[in-house]
């Protein structure tokens, strides 16, 4: 019951609560209580016993807006503030206190209040959207949200910063704003309810905000509403955390300038966690593997809950990921992103395969396969795939000769692998002795590749500037016994042995001594291996292998 004079003398019941007021005050202010009134004439003997009350049942408001307009209409000053003022001018408004009806009314003075002293100041703005939720419907019929919307709006796009934590926002020079302005806005977005902040980042966004400001608002709000560690059993907060998750996903930009690497791993694992729907989770990680290029090893390990429980870390999610990045590279003919990728992916790879334990040989292989497309797009070796293998067959002693011969078919290329390596591999003994046969092979092509190129060093040959050098030993070699079997020659055809006495016979007696004659160099680089144009080092004579 409300104090003071007159004695009431009827019931009004507003959502459960039981208002005893008196019914000329309120209809000398309302005009819909005074046509109420006027219509239950016939009921006057009931209420003068205080009988059955009038229900406002579809008033909207909550009981504490309804008693200041109740105490207004009793002849106290109403008590407006900016988190009742939106419910104060709704009721205003449900009860027709207008102007017309009665001067000086309580509607127009919520509104004017409502202009005044809400909407040019941030942080009465908020509070006013948060008071006003209970009834959204009924304000935004009004034109109230709107008006809400449109200043922070406006304040936001004259200062960005609004859309930080305002701890974060403050820099050196606004140290002193916060120490001694009056006014230095303490109320930040991320406190309101999901409902209300999407409609009012969706607002700062349809006027122009800067990308960066809203994606890092979005996420901060994301991660500050849906955190990781809430139990199945709580229903409610489960549903409502990714309630969150799925909403702040499609608010998200698109553009990579817009996003940080970051936050945006810990939405994915907050939508993981909560288990978020598939187009949720799909669009959080196209979006991570866009910037990829800027995230740490320690990102990529994603801990398990409820898609995955064979690993310790969703490596499936990491192979997505990386999978997003290599498809955007391979369509965009190339990225200059992918050396720092292959580098990272080649780090987590090495330490995911020791740590671990439950990675299967067909998901490492997988990675493998991953992992050497991106070294042979980025243009390096292949020791980064050697050394992953070598920690995954360390950490998975129980593998057999012919499952570790199966993992190093997937991606191990043992042509690509650097001198060291081939020597470090060649001695390992976790590795398949096909594998160190191939080793061994090319660790032999890399000596001769050595030998050859300290022949062509010796031997002076042509440099790529065209400048001419001295011809090796053996060419000369060569040269002096060709030029002395000619001598021969001539001689014997001086002296008529090249005529018509065994002439035939003669001749090709010579040239089967021609054929098997091979200069110690010539036979030498055979040896060697030297048998083709790579290894040819740049003879100029027709290589002959020999006879016998």
């Amino acid at each position: 019951m409300l104090p003071g004079k007159p004695p009431p003398d009827f019931r009004v019941l507003i959502h459960g609560v039981n208002f005893a007021l008196n019914k000329r005050c309120m209809a000398l202010r309302s005009a819909r209580i005074a046509r109420m009134l006027t219509e239950e004439e016939e009921g006057e003997e009931r209420q003068r016993q205080g009988g059955v009350a009038h229900e406002l049942a579809d008033a909207p408001a909550d009981p504490a807006a309804f008693e200041v307009v109740a105490r207004f209409c009793h002849g106290y000053l109403p008590e407006l503030s900016p988190e009742n003022v939106v419910p104060v001018i709704c009721v205003a408004s449900f009860l027709e206190m207008t102007e017309e009806h009665s001067p000086e009314n309580l509607l127009q003075r919520a509104l004017s209040f409502f202009s005044s002293h809400v909407l040019p100041h941030w942080n009465e703005t908020l509070r006013c959207l948060r008071g006003g939720a209970a009834v959204l419907p009924h304000a935004g019929r009004l034109g109230l949200t709107d008006d809400i919307l449109h200043s922070v709006a406006d304040k936001v796009l004259a200062e960005p910063l609004l859309l930080r934590n305002p701890v974060e926002a403050c820099d050196d020079q606004k140290v002193k704003r916060r120490l001694f302005v009056v006014d230095w806005f303490a109320e930040d977005l991320t406190d309101l309810g999901l409902d209300l902040f999407v409609m009012a980042i969706a607002a700062v966004a349809d006027a122009g905000a800067p990308p960066t400001e809203v994606a890092r608002c979005l996420l901060r709000y994301a991660r500050k509403r849906a955190r990781v560690g809430a139990s199945p059993g709580e229903e409610y907060e489960w549903n409502s955390h990714r309630r969150v998750v799925e909403t702040v996903e499609k608010l998200l930009p698109r553009e990579k300038e817009a996003l940080q690497i970051k936050p945006l791993f810990q939405m994915l694992q907050s939508a993981i966690f909560l288990r978020a729907r598939e187009e949720c989770r799909r669009g959080l990680e196209e979006r991570i593997g866009s910037l990829l290029a800027e995230a740490a090893v320690e990102d990529l390990f994603i801990p398990c809950h409820g898609y995955a429980r064979e690993t310790r870390h969703d490596v499936g999610c990491v192979e997505r990921v990386v999978a997003q990045f290599c498809n955007a590279a391979a369509a965009g003919g190339g990225s200059p992103e992918l050396g720092r990728v292959a580098e990272l992916f080649e780090g987590y790879l090495a330490e995911a395969a020791a740590a671990d334990g439950g990675l299967t040989k067909e998901m490492f292989a997988g990675l493998l396969r991953m992992l050497a497309w991106l070294l042979g797009a980025a243009g390096r070796g292949g020791d980064g795939v050697y050394r992953a293998v070598d920690a995954y067959f360390c950490a998975h002693g129980e593998l057999t000769e012919s499952e570790r011969e199966e993992i190093c078919r997937a991606a191990l290329d043992c042509r690509r692998l650097s001198p060291a390596v081939c020597e470090q591999a060649a001695q390992n003994e976790r590795m398949p002795l096909r594998v160190v046969a191939q080793v061994l092979y090319v660790g032999q092509m890399h000596i001769r590749e050595a030998i050859c190129g300290a022949l062509k060093d010796s031997e002076g040959e042509p440099s790529e500037s065209g400048q001419t050098t001295t011809k090796s030993g053996e060419d000369e070699e060569e040269e002096d016994d060709e030029e002395r079997e000619e001598r021969e020659e001539n001689e014997e055809c001086e002296m008529g042995t090249c005529g018509h006495c065994g002439g035939v016979a003669e001749g090709e007696r010579r040239q089967r001594k021609k054929k098997k004659k091979v200069g110690f160099w010539r036979e030498m680089k055979w040896k060697l291996g030297c048998k083709d144009a790579a290894y040819a080092c740049n003879c100029s004579l027709r290589k002959v292998h020999p006879v016998g």
